[in-house]
């Protein structure tokens, strides 16, 4: 489902948000996640990637990551192409099949996690801090690579 700026503001205080973001730079890749409520970030959390990966490994990461650990929550993800991915039954790509198996754990337990594409670089705050983050991420994280 696409999200608009108002959509989004409409959802603010259902669940807690969680923005996803990938990005590569310079030859190096990173991630962030952070958890959004009531506008405001309340946690956030940056990981980098070994430098032959890609984004859209770091976005599927980032989901993965965090799909582990949730109950009830909306992701928002400005890609497009993970989400198709997750949705895909047919596709065979590694995370895609965890963060699928992950999902229906979490039906089985009374989990309940919706999934949101959101425009890139149109203003929402927190898309643009994820984005922000994942950047930071990928020039300076000094961390061991969470993914090879």
């Amino acid at each position: 489902m696409v999200v608009t700026q108002e959509e989004e503001n409409a959802i603010d205080g259902l669940k807690p948000r969680l923005y996803t973001d990938g990005s590569k730079l310079e030859d190096k890749v990173g991630g962030a996640v952070i958890v959004w409520r009531e506008g405001k970030e309340i946690l956030k959390s940056t990981f980098m990637l070994e430098s032959y990966c890609s984004v859209y490994q770091a976005e599927l990461v980032d989901m993965m990551c965090k799909i582990i650990k949730l109950k009830k929550e909306i992701i928002l993800s400005d890609s497009r192409s993970a989400l198709e991915c997750l949705t895909d039954s047919s596709s065979l790509h590694l995370f895609a099949v965890e963060i699928r198996e992950c999902l229906r754990e979490l039906e089985n337990k009374d989990g309940d996690v919706e999934f949101y594409w959101v425009k890139a670089h149109i203003g929402i705050p927190g898309n643009e801090r994820a984005d922000e983050l994942t950047k930071k991420a990928a020039l300076s994280n000094k961390q061991a690579a969470a993914y090879d």
